[in-house]
């Protein structure tokens, strides 16, 4: 799971916490061949529940006024930080190591906490 973070390999794509978090309902909901249509379709809402939830926890969480409607790692970067950073370019990358040192929120790691959380819910639920 190292390499989601920064949106993917630091590309600023899907929130690698979000992933992660969707990757672990996969494993546990997910179908095993992909012939299983069946299995595809009765995980899809599940997932895009879990997705939508995590969401809306960040949006709790760092006080943002609209709902966010994005998974995208620059968008959420741009809630928490008020600004996205390319994390390829090594003055950025600094910029982010710098703005993480003063950040109270918690910042990315905090984003990454609320997905594990939800997910593990999630699956402990499904699981009973």
């Amino acid at each position: 799971m190292t390499l989601l973070a920064g949106g993917v390999v630091r590309c600023g794509e899907t929130c690698g916490a979000v992933i992660g978090a969707l990757a672990a309902l996969g494993i546990v909901i997910g179908r095993e061949k992909m012939e299983d249509v069946a299995a595809y379709r009765a995980a899809t809402p599940v997932g895009l529940d879990l997705r939508s939830a995590i969401l809306i926890k960040i949006k709790e969480e760092f006080g943002i006024k609209e709902a966010l409607q994005s998974a995208i790692c620059w968008d959420i970067q741009d809630e928490v930080f008020g600004r996205h950073f390319d994390l390829r370019k090594p003055e950025e990358l600094a910029a982010f190591q710098e703005i993480r040192k003063t950040a109270t929120s918690g910042g990315c790691a905090r984003v990454a906490g609320i997905a594990a959380e939800i997910a593990a819910k999630k699956i402990l639920e499904l699981k009973k």
